[in-house]
């Protein structure tokens, strides 16, 4: 795996620290000394940027494994990622992204951090097979018998929105508002958007199976971490592809459901 220390990022004001918690002071007590609790163990910041390995391009939405850290970092539209709360030492860690070859390493994190750069060769064959992928969305919307609108990784990747509900909401120009008559218990006050001048429950599938938390799934997934999502008709369902399903679909060299016939499936009419 190719490593090499990067010189820090300006814009990101961020320097690799690490967190100490402060203990109380010891205070003595009638006939002996009471010991004072142990420090909690120190954790660091690991800061790393994610870069093709011929071009030197940053790679946004690579994803960034420390065996010891729970979660997934996932690097942004600068390929720059950060990984809080590491204990110093050693840690195996594996970066990967779709078309190019995962890295697995043991990275030393010492008391102050660590900087690195990392470098992925790409995989020409899985390279292809995902373009082959990505011709077959693009066909699969152009076949959609309703309105449809797609947004591809490119465009996901160099988002800035927090989450994939922002992303969909801000670029469709959809408004939340109550459900009224539809509402369940568990609505939220804007779990409805306005589609064609009255509220519509949004079909949200992710994944190709229905996303039963509605809304709330898509404020958990990164647009960083997407490959696709397309809204169809108008806004009345919204289809969501993480890179790691579209990775496993091309690995069995199958083709993503047709939209019309997924939003059947997912979300039947009532």
């Amino acid at each position: 795996m190719t490593f090499r220390k990067f010189a820090r990022l300006p814009s990101l004001g961020i320097v690799a620290a690490v967190v100490l918690a402060a203990t109380s002071p010891v205070r003595a007590q009638t006939g002996e000394q009471a010991s004072a609790p142990a420090a909690p163990p120190a954790r660091a910041v690991v800061l790393g940027r994610v870069v093709d390995a011929a071009t030197l391009a940053p790679l946004p939405g690579a994803q960034v494994r420390v065996s010891t850290v729970p979660g997934v970092a996932v690097a942004d539209a600068n390929g720059v990622f950060t990984v809080r709360d590491v204990p110093p030492g050693d840690h195996e860690t594996m970066v990967s992204r779709i078309g190019y070859r995962s890295r697995v390493a043991v990275w030393r994190v010492g008391e102050q951090g660590l900087e690195l750069e990392v470098q992925l060769e790409v995989e020409p064959l899985v390279m292809e097979a995902i373009k082959v992928q990505s011709r077959r969305f693009e066909r699969r919307m152009n076949s959609s018998g309703a309105t449809a609108r797609g947004f591809d990784a490119n465009e996901l990747r160099s988002s800035s929105y927090p989450n994939a509900k922002e992303f969909v909401r801000a670029r469709m120009g959809m408004v939340g508002v109550s459900c009224g008559a539809m509402a369940k218990p568990s609505d939220g006050p804007q779990d409805c958007v306005m589609v064609r001048g009255g509220p519509t429950r949004v079909c949200i599938i992710v994944d190709e199976r229905p996303a039963f938390g509605g809304w709330f799934e898509l404020e958990l997934l990164n647009p960083q971490e997407l490959f696709r999502v397309d809204v169809i008709g108008g806004g009345r369902a919204v289809q969501v592809y993480t890179t790691a399903f579209v990775a496993q679909l091309t690995a069995r060299r199958q083709s993503p459901t047709p939209a019309d016939v997924l939003s059947m499936i997912a979300c039947p009419p009532r």
